[in-house]
Order: structure tokens, then sequence, then C-alpha cells
């Protein structure tokens, strides 16, 4: 199925919001407007759906001092029309943000529902500071007056912007960068602009299931601190809208990491992506009415984290909290501002071994990085070497060096094995046990015959004629056997061969 074009898509939308038969004043949106803010309306309305941009346009600024909301939504309903996305979105949220707005008013549900078709194109907040009552066009589009309900969205690039109040005008150009902020001051009577692009802190907050049914006012209370601290506020959610090609901020589920860890890799990449200077580390949690939680400062170049020590509440409501977060943040951003950073140069022999700085993975030797001033464990890590650690102190704009020799791990003994003892093949067990009892019988032989050597071989007779003569063989039987016994002995006696 083919994808339709951001301008198809954003018409499709608006089509869906633009009721054909239904006028402004049935709809209820009209409630308090003069009959000439209707007609102005019902002809910016009509002249969107016949694609006549330039009289819907020219119509809407008629209306803007008598309507400023109304305006301001339609012009929305304009913008995407013409298939402008950052500038729908930004008419929206400040449309949304309007306090004058009855929140029951139809058309912010219809804001709501076309703004939750938007895509996310690359852009950045402006914030103009002029007169109260001043006009703003950028580039030649009319987009409100002083003061703004929130900063401007503006798609990333170079831009023109003019303020006016009554004969007086001022403009100036300037540039976005994605997910940025920029200043422009203007000084009624000067046609000069000071711009500026405040530094930015990336929050990243983590709140625990019980905890986020009140982050809205918590997160409401930090970036207050973030602005009272002169930064500009980013927050995690909308960069990682303007950089899709970065993981999610969750660890998968095969991952050994854990889900704070990789929050915090996700944030240092986003830092990176979009020159953040500071990152601020949040993780709070709620339990039985008790709030607890870590803060911790972060800047991309420097090895670390400030951290702020741990927040506790106890038995405080949502609003309490909010104020003692708001202390603990401002402490922290002091302590971060007075800390000092210094630079650490690690070494070891031989180079290549892993760097751990308390318990944490940065890098390998010959190691260098920018750190923060204090004391730290250093240990190195090597495959083949024994493991080596030492502390380390780190002073405020001062180089520290450390070099360590890894010692070659000595080679473990070897474990015993155990030969069985050589045993005696059976054929000699056999022959030896065979010679043994030949020699036995023989031997039986040889003392019998002994025995009845030179008696008479006739018994029973008065004369004996006849003598056994059986010494001779006796003998040889007995020397016989005698040498079988032994011969059989010695072979079952004699040790086997050992092995080799």
């Amino acid at each position: 199925m083919k994808r339709l074009p951001l301008h198809a898509a954003l018409l499709t939308v608006l089509l869906s919001l633009l009721r054909p038969g239904a006028s402004v004043a049935e709809s209820g949106s009209a409630k308090g407007l003069s009959s000439s803010a209707t007609q102005l309306i019902e002809s910016a309305t009509a002249a969107i759906t016949a694609a006549n941009y330039p009289a819907a346009y020219q119509a809407l600024v008629t209306l803007y001092p008598q309507a400023p909301a109304q305006a301001t939504y339609y012009l929305a309903r304009l913008a995407a029309a013409e298939g402008q996305a950052v500038a729908t979105r930004d008419l929206l949220r400040r449309f949304l943000a309007d306090q004058s707005l009855e929140a029951t008013d139809p058309l912010r549900g219809e804001a709501q529902t076309l703004l939750g078709s938007l895509p996310n194109p690359e852009a950045g907040e402006v914030s103009v500071g002029a007169p109260r009552g001043a006009m703003i066009q950028l580039d030649g589009r009319l987009v409100g007056t002083l003061p703004l309900s929130l900063p401007l969205l503006v798609a990333t690039g170079m831009h023109r912007l003019q303020v006016s109040l009554g004969r007086w005008r001022a403009e100036s150009s300037f540039q976005v960068r994605t997910a940025r902020s920029v200043e422009l001051r203007f000084k009624s009577g000067s046609d000069l602009a000071v711009v500026s692009r405040p530094a930015v802190v990336l929050i990243c907050d983590e709140y625990s299931d019980e905890a986020s049914a009140s982050s809205e006012p918590l997160t409401h209370a930090v970036e207050a601190v973030v602005k009272h601290e002169n930064f500009a506020v980013l927050s995690r959610q909308v960069a990682l809208a303007y950089a899709p090609d970065i993981a999610s901020c969750e660890p998968p589920p095969q991952d050994q990491m854990s889900a704070s860890e990789a929050r915090a890799t996700c944030c240092a990449a986003l830092a990176q992506r979009f020159a953040i200077e500071r990152t601020l580390h949040i993780q709070l949690s709620q339990k039985s009415g008790k709030w607890s939680g870590e803060l911790g400062l972060r800047e991309p170049d420097v090895e670390g984290e400030v951290r702020g020590g741990d927040f506790t509440c106890d038995g405080c409501g949502t609003k309490e909290a909010g104020q003692r977060l708001s202390d603990a943040l401002g402490k922290l951003f002091v302590k971060a501002d007075q800390q000092g950073r210094g630079s650490l140069q690690i070494g070891s022999t031989p180079p290549g071994a892993e760097v751990l700085l308390a318990g944490h993975r940065v890098g390998s030797t010959p190691y260098a990085r920018k750190i923060w001033a204090g004391s730290y464990a250093v240990e190195l890590r090597r495959p083949g070497y024994t493991a080596a650690s030492q502390s380390v102190s780190v002073a405020a704009d001062q180089p520290t060096n450390l070099n360590l020799d890894l010692q070659p791990e000595q080679a473990a003994a070897p474990s015993p094995v155990f030969v069985p003892p050589p045993r005696r093949p059976i054929w000699r067990i056999a022959v030896g046990a065979g010679g043994i009892a030949a020699g036995v019988l023989m031997l039986g032989f040889g003392i019998s015959a002994l025995s009845v050597n030179g008696t008479c071989s006739l018994d029973g007779l008065p004369a004996c004629d006849g003598l056994y003569r059986t010494g001779p063989v006796g003998g040889a039987l007995i020397g016989i056997g005698a040498a079988l016994m032994v011969g059989g002995g010695v072979l079952i006696a004699w040790p086997p061969a050992k092995s080799k």
C-alpha cells in the first residue's frame, strides 16, 4: 500500500474536520463572536475547502484583531491544507495553550485531533521579546501577537521575523537548529534585534509507576528551575522525535543493561547529536506517600556526573514534593558551577587496558578526558594481566596523570594426574602359576621316588633279589620340580614394566 504524501495526508485529516453543511455558528465555536467575525471564519473555511489559500489567509488576517484565538486555529488549518507541518504544529500547540479559550470549546477537540495526526519534522523553538501587543510575522506570514502563549516552533533553517506596533517595525534574519532554541529581542524604536542562542539542558527524567501519575506538575517544576538558571529546556521525548534513528531509551529484552543505564546511554547520544550543553538526570519514585529519588547533572565533554544527593520527601503531596524538588535542583546547579573541572590522563604498560572510574567503563588506555574535580577510584583491566587499581584526586583547572604497570597473571600449577600402577601381564601370571603347580607335582614324584630307593621291589619274600634304584630319578624330579616352582614364582613376582 502506497503512503500518502505529507501534503495529502494533512489535507485528508483537514477535510474530515471541515464538515460540509455545518456553519460556524452551528458548531458552537462562535460563542461570543461578532457577526462580522463569524462571516470571516466562514469565508476562510470556504476558501480553504476550495483551495483558495490567499483568500483564506487575507480573511484570517482581518479576523485576528477581533478573535485572536479562533484566527490562530484557522491559520493552523490553512497551514495544514498547504502541507506546512511545522507551522501547523506551532499554531495548534499555541492555540491549545491559550488560556482565554474555554476548556469546553469544540475547537479544542478538533485541534487535538489534527495535532495528533501531524509528523515531527525537524524544528526548533524561537522566543520573541518585544513590546506587548506587537504583531509577529514569520517569513511574511502572521503568526501571532505578543505575549505568545508558547515560544514559536519553527522549521530548521534560515528564517526572517518581523515585529510591528503602530508605525514601528523591525525585523531580523536568524537560523534555527534542530531541537535548539533561539531568542530574538527587539527594543521599541530600534530596528536592530539581539539574537542569542541559550544553552540547553536535556531533561532525562524517570518516574516509577506510582510517581508517574504526578509527573506533569513535577515536570513543570523541573522546567521552571532550568529556565531560572537561564537554560532552554529540551525533553527526552521531544529530542527522540527529532532523532528517529536513535534507538528507544528502553533496553532490549536480551540485553544485560538496566533500564536506567539504557536511558543514560540514550540521553548521551541525544546530547551529542544536538550539541546539548548539559543533561539533567532525574529518577523519582513514590511509595506510600514517601517520595525519593536521585539527581545528577552531566556535561557531554566532561566525564562523570555531579550528584545532587538523595531527594526525599516523606508524607508530601505533589505540590510540596515539587517545591522540595525545585530546591534540590537549585542546589545541584550551584554545586555544578562551583565544583570545577580538571583533566585526567591515564596510561598503562602495556597499553590497551580497559579503564573503569568508580566501577563504570569509560574507555581504554591511553585515556584522556575532562572530568569533574574530585576523588575517583581507578581500575585497569586487560586480559592476561592482573587488574590494577588506585585512587586519584583531580583538582579544578589542573591536569592529573596516572600510569600503572600491569603484571602478567601467574600460570596456574597443573593439577596432579593420577597414574594407575602398572599391572603384570596375565600370561606371566598364568605361566608362573602353571610352573609352580608342575613343580609341586614333580617334587611330589621325586620325593616318592627317593622314598622307595634301595627297598625290595618284591614285598613278602624271605630273600630279596631285586632293589629299587630310583634315587637318580627322584633327585632329578625334585630338581626339576624345584626349578619349575622357582621359575613360576619369579614370573609372578617380577615387577611389571613402568609406564612411559
